[in-house]
């Protein structure tokens, strides 16, 4: 279908790669159009009382610091489970909220009964937007999902599983990645960015230009 196409566009650099190496098209027939975020969602979830409204429902304070996971939680993303062992040792005033789908029963049991633990499930896209609003960190300790970049365009810093191929997601320093770093127990790595990191990585977030990794900027970049 090559000679009918006008451009091929990958998702992220891998993919792009992917399609140059794998249909050896031309290269100036590939290129990268980035996921995003919904702007429409974003403008409904990000008011001061919508993340106030959520933490307190939780009973989480504004002292807390609040960290947020989920996806589809299936064997590419078992590295959350693994989060989750290690959380039950964590300090009382680091919270974890996961959501998503969880069918283990063993760890759906961790979760309801845990004090720093919360477990929303499924999520529309609204409140996924508020609870990631809400949060002070994401991680993604499994492989990629939309919601890499859309933490970006929500301006939070981030943890993600590898760097290869996503280098784009790295943006002056707004996140970290996995694969970069020496660790044994989440926890004590998170507690360890916490107090040495993070403040540069909230920086480097509060500066991105959310608009790039919107929806409706990225149907322009298509059209185009």
């Amino acid at each position: 279908i090559s000679r009918n196409v006008k451009m091929f566009y990958g998702v992220t650099p891998s993919r792009v790669s992917f399609l140059r190496e794998r249909y050896k098209l031309n290269l100036n027939k590939v290129n990268l159009l980035i996921m995003g975020a919904d702007d429409e969602v974003f403008k409904l979830a990000n008011s001061k009382t919508n993340i106030d409204f959520f933490r307190n429902k939780l009973k989480i304070s504004s002292d807390d610091f609040l960290i947020i996971t989920g996806g589809k939680i299936d064997e590419s993303k078992s590295e959350i489970l693994r989060l989750i062992d290690d959380f039950i040792n964590a300090p009382i005033e680091m919270k974890l909220i996961v959501f998503g789908s969880l069918e283990n029963s063993k760890y759906l049991d961790i979760l309801r009964h845990s004090q720093n633990m919360y477990y929303l499930g499924w999520l529309n896209t609204k409140e996924v937007y508020t609870a990631i609003l809400a949060s002070n960190l994401a991680i993604f300790p499994g492989r990629h999902s939309v919601y890499w970049e859309q933490v970006i365009a929500l301006r939070k810093p981030v943890i993600y599983s590898q760097k290869q191929g996503f280098e784009h997601l790295d943006i002056g320093g707004n996140c970290l990645f996995l694969s970069d770093l020496k660790y044994t127990n989440y926890v004590d790595m998170l507690i360890e960015i916490k107090e040495k990191n993070y403040k540069k990585m909230i920086l480097a977030a509060k500066s991105i230009k959310s608009e790039e990794f919107f929806y409706s900027n990225i149907a322009k970049e298509s059209l185009k």
